[in-house]
């Protein structure tokens, strides 16, 4: 059987794991989400390569062009980058930096990339997953499926975790805070079911942080009588050069016990020009990222509010991602949540290890929606069988109905109905042939791209009058997870 692999994209970092190993960076880490392509030939470098020369030499910046954050961009069509005599949309340096992975993978002696299971993001458009897996597809890796981070997350860690019903998990990256709560169903027989029930997103990043670190060294520094300017008036490869540094101090200062309490921001060039040399202690990195620590409880506690639960009501609470290691989150973690603050030993790799669970069909899809028919007198015609699941396998469903006027075309709209709540997802005029009853038959296939395609038939007999088509993002979706 090939190898498949489970993909972590993330804003900053990337992890990629199979049964074979993992595709690493540098000394072991997540792989950067960069590429950087040459002005002067067809050359493209990615990851730590690629970051390298967004903080390189002045003649290396002028040279090389270096795209990050692509992922958050998909969405658009707008120009994103420069490559050589072109430019490229974020799909498209998504793409190249797929088939760099590729690349990588092949020199590191791994199995050949070229099936994956891919994680996504809380409140990820149809669009950009629709392009994520186009992007992965050109770049010839079959994609088996997509999976949300925060659910694979919890995939990753639930044969060591102790049994749960209600779980937050909480993935805080470099690039995105996500959070969602999960309500843990067993089912019998060792398995169990999965339901995404509330779920928040937000840009809120390691990078504000970082600036907060800057602010306080260039405070340092105009005490010091240095003649420092604002941030706004930083030219802006100067400051992702002290951005950088003042990132490896917060890391430095972020292990556990026996790492160092202070360590050096140090930048051969200062925002004045002049060299640059600071020292930031654990104490001064935990006041600085309070702000940050505490916009992250604040979404962490909206999305519990959402689910209609309150804190006490958790099991678990699962931390995940880089940011999760931030001096001080920990200690606040458990002093809110108690025992049920878990965190993983490698949150970097958390994820990219459920997405691999799900890519050795440890666990399956299921929809978690009720399709249906909204009719003209408002009443709700369900494509689903009471009580079961739909999986995202491609099989398709369908039921007939009945119009109820004589009509030249039937409007049907099509929804999907979570508790109590009715939500219009698409409207198809059919044409139908005059008189009351025409039956109009409904299809609704649910694929793996977590889409759902709905087709609507109007019939005489045997003989199709016409056919009209939608098609829609599944935004909630839920695993079975097997023994």
């Amino acid at each position: 059987m090939a190898e498949i692999y489970g993909i972590d994209l993330g804003t900053r970092n990337t992890a990629v794991e199979g049964r074979g190993g993992r595709l690493s960076g540098e000394a072991g880490s997540t792989i950067p989400s960069a590429v950087a392509y040459d002005s002067l030939s067809d050359q493209i470098r990615h990851g730590s390569d690629a970051m390298r020369l967004l903080h390189g030499t002045e003649a290396e910046r002028e040279r090389w062009c270096v795209a990050t954050s692509f992922k958050t961009a998909l969405d658009s069509d707008a120009p994103f980058v420069r490559a050589g005599a072109r430019t490229k949309s974020a799909a498209e340096v998504l793409t190249d930096y797929f088939s760099a992975l590729v690349r990588q993978a092949e020199a590191a002696g791994l199995p050949p990339l070229r099936d994956a299971v891919l994680s996504i993001p809380v409140g990820f458009s149809p669009l950009s997953r629709s392009r994520l897996t186009k992007a992965a597809e050109d770049a010839g890796i079959r994609v088996h499926g997509l999976v949300s981070e925060s659910t694979a997350a919890f995939l990753q860690i639930a044969h060591v975790d102790a049994p749960a019903v209600r779980i937050a998990v909480v993935d805080w990256g470099a690039g995105t805070l996500d959070v969602s709560i999960l309500n843990v169903t067993r089912t019998g027989l060792g398995g169990a079911v999965i339901d995404e029930t509330a779920s928040l997103g937000s840009r809120l990043a390691g990078d504000e942080i970082d600036l907060a670190i800057y602010e306080s060294m260039a405070s340092k520094a105009r005490r010091d009588g240095r003649a420092i300017p604002s941030r706004d008036a930083v030219d802006p490869a100067v400051l992702r050069t002290i951005l950088s540094a003042c990132e490896r101090t917060k890391i430095a200062l972020c292990g556990e016990a026996g790492h160092p309490d202070i360590s050096s921001v140090i930048v051969g060039a200062f925002s004045d020009g002049k060299v640059g040399s600071f020292e930031l202690s654990r104490t001064e990195l935990m006041e600085l990222s309070r702000p940050a620590r505490t916009a992250a409880f604040q979404v962490l506690e909206e999305s519990i509010e959402r689910a209609g639960l309150v804190p006490g009501q958790l099991d678990r609470v699962i931390f995940v991602g880089g940011c999760t290691r931030i001096a001080g989150f920990k200690e606040e973690a458990q002093a809110r949540f108690g025992p049920a603050a878990f965190f993983p030993q490698n949150p970097e790799w958390t994820v990219s290890g459920g997405a691999l669970k799900v890519a050795r069909r440890e666990a399956q899809y299921e929809s978690i929606q009720e399709f249906g028919c909204i009719l003209d007198d408002g009443w709700f015609q369900s494509l689903t069988t009471s009580g079961q699941l739909l999986a995202f396998d491609g099989t398709p469903h369908s039921i007939t109905v009945a119009t109820t006027e004589s009509t030249d075309t039937a409007s049907l709209v099509f929804a999907e109905r979570q508790a109590r709540r009715t939500a219009t997802v698409a409207t198809l005029s059919v044409p139908v042939v005059g008189h009351l009853g025409e039956p109009v038959e409904i299809v609704t296939t649910l694929r793996r791209d977590l889409t759902v395609e709905i087709a609507a038939r109007s019939r005489c007999g045997d003989r199709t009058r016409d056919e009209r088509r939608a098609t829609y993002a599944n935004t909630r979706f839920r695993f079975r997870v097997s023994s």
